[in-house]
C-alpha cells in the first residue's frame, strides 16, 4: 500500500508485486474533522504498474447523527471500461481550448 502522506511504499518489496493497492480511507481530513462535506474514501489498484481500477466515495452532505446521515456520490472506473458516477457513464468535455474551460480548485487553508 502507498502511504496517505508522503507517497512512499510501506514495504519496498511491494513494488515488485503484481498488484499494488492505493487506499486513502479519509481524503479531506480537515473537512471531516470540521463536520463539513468534501471528503472521500479512495481506492485504486495497479497491475504490473498499470492502473486498472479505482473507486471514490465522496461524502457530499448531511452529517453523522442527522436524519438520513451523509449523502454520497460513488465514482468508479476500470481500464478500457470507462468511468461512472453512481452507475451513469461519465463523458469527457467537448471543450477544445483551455481558455474556454472552467478550471478550479477549492483548497483553502
Amino acid at each position: 500500500a502507498i502511504q496517505d502522506v508522503g507517497g512512499g511504499l510501506e514495504d519496498n518489496s511491494a513494488a515488485s508485486r503484481d498488484y499494488l493497492w492505493s487506499i486513502n480511507p479519509l481524503d479531506g481530513t480537515a473537512n471531516f474533522a470540521a463536520g463539513d462535506a468534501g471528503f472521500c474514501v479512495s481506492v485504486g489498484v495497479l497491475r504490473n504498474a498499470i492502473p486498472v481500477a479505482g473507486c471514490v466515495i465522496e461524502f457530499i452532505g448531511g452529517a453523522p447523527g442527522e436524519q438520513g446521515g451523509w449523502s454520497t456520490r460513488t465514482y468508479t472506473a476500470t481500464r478500457n471500461g470507462g468511468a461512472f458516477l453512481d452507475g451513469q457513464r461519465l463523458r469527457v468535455s467537448r471543450t477544445r481550448q483551455l481558455i474556454d474551460a472552467i478550471v478550479a480548485t477549492g483548497t483553502v487553508w
